[in-house]
């Protein structure tokens, strides 16, 4: 019998600042990520890399931080299309800008 075994991200708090995202007041699982390998955290937005080398962003995106073509805010990860194919070895979340190191 084999387990299959999962890295979840969980989150508590005031996640960033936008008037329709509630203050969560007891730690939840965040929904979408299962093998979370890295997790880069900023004042308004957050990263993960998952152990398939996707690359997963949510929260604010007033500046473009999250690298999805638009300023649309994500109250929930999606994957980031503009990396897929390279090998990310580390992300960090600034202020207004993400960063990720690659690989080649």
């Amino acid at each position: 019998m084999s387990m299959s075994h999962h890295d979840y991200a969980w989150t508590w708090g005031q996640p960033w600042a936008l008037g329709d995202i509630k203050q969560i007041s007891i730690p939840v699982r965040v929904q979408g990520l299962e093998s979370v390998r890295l997790i880069a955290i900023g004042p308004f937005h957050n990263l993960a890399l998952q152990e398939d080398g996707t690359f997963w962003v949510w929260g604010n995106n007033e500046y473009g931080q999250l690298g999805t073509g638009d300023t649309q805010p994500r109250s929930q990860p999606i994957p980031v299309n503009g990396l897929s194919g390279l090998t990310l070895i580390d992300i960090v979340a600034g202020g207004w800008h993400s960063t990720a190191r690659i690989d080649e």
